[in-house]
């Protein structure tokens, strides 16, 4: 038989894990990141974003376009975390996230398939947006 350990007894460590706001966090995360994102494609040299990695979508629209359109992403996110998730704010944000990230994701994929670009990418991009999408289900299920 195993002993129940009184709330009283948690470190305040755990505490504040467990009453953290994951969902909150995870969509301040993504809000940073494609502000960040649209800052660096409006003033990196243009040698230091231009790869193999990118070149399919720099093919595709403008680092101006793309600059806009991370923007857009990281300034709904960011409204999102000013809000109580309402359902149209919801559908722009993800509508604006998850089809830049499977864009830039591909690209980065073929360019590895095609011996060129970074593996590290392939790996990294997921990393980000997975979480996200899980915080994107959540949030529509309206679920905390």
């Amino acid at each position: 038989m195993t002993a129940v350990v009184p709330n009283r007894d948690i470190p305040p460590v755990v505490s504040v894990l467990k009453s953290f706001d994951w969902q909150r966090f995870l969509v301040g995360w993504c809000a940073i990141f494609h502000a960040a994102v649209a800052i660096t494609l409006a003033i990196a040299p243009w040698h230091q974003i231009y790869n193999a990695g990118t070149e399919p979508v720099f093919d595709l629209a403008s680092r101006y376009v793309w600059v806009v359109l991370y923007a857009v992403a990281g300034l709904a996110a960011w409204s999102m975390l000013q809000t109580r998730y309402r359902p149209v704010l919801q559908m722009l944000t993800w509508v604006t996230v998850f089809p830049l990230g499977a864009t830039w994701g591909v690209a980065f994929l073929l360019a590895v398939l095609q011996n060129q670009g970074s593996a590290l990418s392939v790996i990294v991009w997921p990393a980000l947006y997975v979480p996200w999408a899980i915080a994107a289900v959540r949030i529509g299920l309206g679920r905390r």
